[in-house]
This record gives structure tokens, sequence and C-alpha cells, in this order.
């Protein structure tokens, strides 16, 4: 019965298709097991059609088919809703309500005066975050439909951390300080989580982090107040530190960190040709440079990034202003401390930069910083002498006696380079 029900739906589908061709009507008939197309008048097997023929036949079938056009998709969403408050759930209105991952960045709703907001976000579950001058949010629940939501906000403020090299007391650039709730403002949350929405969870992490400075400084100007959170300080070859900015003064904090023993890197002392410890030194390798202690002693983490290349990286430069300068071969031993020696004890040279105007007459080059370009024509930004050696108005820079015969490269007050030229005592034109 099923095959001649299916013989059947062939037939009347082939019958359709001859009269839209114009073809005689034919019907299946089994030969050996296959089904082929029979003259429905003499029962003469048909032939076979040519492949260009089933192109053509299949062409004109589709331009008989009507055009349906494709439907729209629509993507889910979900209508929410939910109440920004303050820690001890009083209402805070006009504040903006947000997803966390919006990438527009556009604002979805507004709390009223009861500190309510509803809107329609797309079907994910990405947490809440409400903004207001003068307000940071620390927790939020996620967007949920048919789940009442929660945003906490705090009045914001600002604070400014330095963090430094315990053993040296020098600044340290690129430390990570990450603000964490405390345990105070942990409890305080839980609480008014289980008094408001006790079925929803917060999500944590809404404050930003930031790395320091050159200088060691990293300033933030929307965290909670000083009881409410903490610093988590990392450095790599240094041992993670957490504080409380309760412990701040004056809205400053400093946070000293420890050489990790583990990966303590290159450290030693820089001494002069007496012997003598060299205090405020600096000591560079590759991008990588801090100031020597009182003792002359310092230490350059080995696992800080390091942007020059190899071969440059396993060299230590010393630089005192008022003694000189000095380059050493690290062996990346890191169980020896490394004593550099600046040998030279010479009155610095005091060379004279110039520059020549359109006019063709030359003048002083003041504000103008100078580095010694390595071998291969490269220069340190990050390095010592960038920071120390920069011309006075009158054009006028001092340099150790040590570096004389060394190319220089001269940089403006922009950063772009100015021009190039051989260190010598006197005036110097820079091309």
């Amino acid at each position: 019965m099923f095959a001649v029900g299916l013989c059947a739906l062939w037939t009347v589908s082939a019958r359709t298709e001859a009269n839209a061709l114009g073809l005689r009507p034919c019907v299946p008939s089994p030969i050996d097991g296959a089904v082929v197309l029979v003259d429905a008048e003499d029962l003469r097997l048909a032939a076979p059609p040519e492949p260009a023929a089933i192109a053509a036949r299949s062409a004109t079938i589709l331009e008989a088919l009507p055009m349906v056009s494709p439907r729209s998709l629509r993507v889910a969403r979900w209508h929410v809703s939910g109440r920004v408050v303050s820690l001890d759930g009083t209402p805070l209105s006009g504040h903006s309500v947000r997803l966390g991952r919006d990438s527009s960045d556009a604002e979805r709703a507004r709390s009223d005066a009861g500190g309510a907001f509803a809107m329609d976000v797309p079907a994910r579950v990405d947490a809440f975050v409400a903004r207001a001058p003068g307000f940071v949010t620390v927790a939020g629940t996620r967007a949920r439909r048919g789940e009442a939501g929660l945003i906490v906000a705090l009045p914001s403020h600002g604070y400014t951390l330095i963090v430094g090299d315990a053993a040296t007391g020098q600044p340290l650039t690129a430390a990570r300080v990450t603000p964490v709730p405390s345990d105070a403002l942990h409890a305080q949350l839980e609480s008014t989580r289980l008094k408001l929405v006790p079925d929803a969870v917060f999500v944590s992490g809404a404050l930003a982090s930031m790395s320091t400075d050159r200088s060691g400084y990293a300033t933030f100007a929307d965290l909670p107040g000083p009881e409410l959170v903490d610093a988590l300080v990392t450095r790599p070859g240094y041992r993670d530190r957490r504080v409380s900015f309760g412990a701040q003064a004056g809205g400053h904090l400093s946070v000293w960190l420890e050489p990790s023993e583990a990966d303590r890197g290159c450290h030693g002392r820089v001494i002069d040709v007496n012997g003598e410890p060299l205090s405020g030194a600096w000591v560079a390798r590759g991008a990588d440079s801090v100031r020597t202690a009182q003792d002359g002693s310092f230490t350059l983490p080995r696992t800080s990034a390091i942007i020059a290349p190899e071969r440059e990286s396993e060299f230590i430069d010393a630089y005192d202003p008022s003694v000189g300068a000095t380059r050493v071969r690290w062996s990346g031993d890191d169980s020896r401390p490394l004593e550099i020696r600046i040998p030279r004890a010479e009155p610095p040279v005091a060379v004279r930069l110039l520059t020549r105007a359109e006019d063709g007459e030359l003048q002083p080059l003041s504000a103008a910083r100078v580095l010694p370009a390595t071998p291969s024509g490269r220069t340190n930004f990050s390095g010592p002498f960038w920071r120390t050696a920069q011309s006075n108005d009158r054009g006028v820079i001092e340099l150790p006696a040590g570096m004389e015969g060394t190319r220089m490269v001269a940089y403006g007050k922009g950063g772009g380079e100015i021009g190039r030229f051989l260190l010598s005592s006197g005036d110097v034109e820079v091309r």
C-alpha cells in the first residue's frame, strides 16, 4: 500500500509538471525495480533527458514558483525592573542605569524619586550599573526576566597612591593597583541584599584598576569611602600587598612592596671609583630603571617587561650626573649581587646645543632632551638619561665625561627627534 501511494503521489507531481511544460501525460512503470517514465499513449520508454534539458526545466519550474520574502529575525528582549539604593537601602533618584557590557554605553533607564527603574534589554544576564555625578556603583544584581534588580551606589572619593620599592625607597612604575571591596563593605552589602532582594546575587568587581606612572603614582577619582575599599597592589618581581584606604592620610597612601626572593632578578650596589656607595644613581636594564638607595643598593626584577632586544637587555647601565656613566654585562645569575663601579670621577662635559634657524643663523636649543644611541641606533626613553639630561635656556647641557665621543640623539618638547650629534665639549650643532 505504501508503494502504491508513493507511485500515485509521484504520478500527480509528474503530470502537473508535464502539463506546465506542454508535454503529454506520463505514468510511472516499475521495470527491474526502477521507476521510469512511460508514455501513456503508446507505453514507449521515454528517452533520458540531456543534462542541459534538465537544467532548463528546473529553471522554468523555479521561475513559476511564487517569490516569498524571508522572515525578519527578531531579537528576544526582556522587560526588567529594579531599584537604585544606597548602602542602607535609601532610594537614589536620577541615576542613569545601563548594563555592564553595554557597548553603546547608552542610557537605558533613569531611576525615579523612589529609586525605581524599568527598561527593555536584550535577553542576556549582564549586571546592572548605575551612574550619577558624585556616585560610584559598588554592586549590582544581574538583569534577569521576572526578577527584581538591585543596584547599590555610594558617594565617590578621590585617592592618590604612590608605590615604591621597600628595599631602595624608590618609586615603582607599572605597579598594578586594583580596588576591591573591603570586608566591612561585603558585610553591609550582604545585609542590604537579604533585606531587599534575598533571592538575587550581587556581582562585584565594578571598580576600575590602573597602573602607576613613571613617578609611582596612581590617582583614582571614583572610589567608595575609606573604610569600604582596599587596594591590591601587584608588580612582577615583588610580593603582592593588600592595603586599606582607611589608612590613607590627606588623600594620599604610600605602599611599599618587598622584592620577591624567588624572583629578585638583577640586584646589587653602585659605587664610585673609591668604593663609596652612590645614592640616587640611576640603574637601567632594557626599558626598566630604578634609583639606588642610601647605601647604593638597587633591585631590577627579572620579570619586568623588557622592550629592548635581548642583546641589549643583557647589559646594565648605571648613571650618576655628578660622577659619570658606565655599562656592565650581566650574566643572568640572580643569586649573586652585582657591584657596579662608575670609574670616572671627572668634571662633566658641558655642551651647548645649537640649531640652525630658517635664516641660516645658529641659535641655542633649549628644553631639549638627549639620549645615547646604542650601536644599532636605538634609544631608550624609559632609561635614566631621559629623566635627567635636558638643556637649559642657553642650550647648555652637562653630561658625564665618560660619555664623550658617544653618538647622541636630541628630542624636542613633544618627544619628536630633532637630530643627532657626536658628544664633545663646546658648541655642537644638532642636525
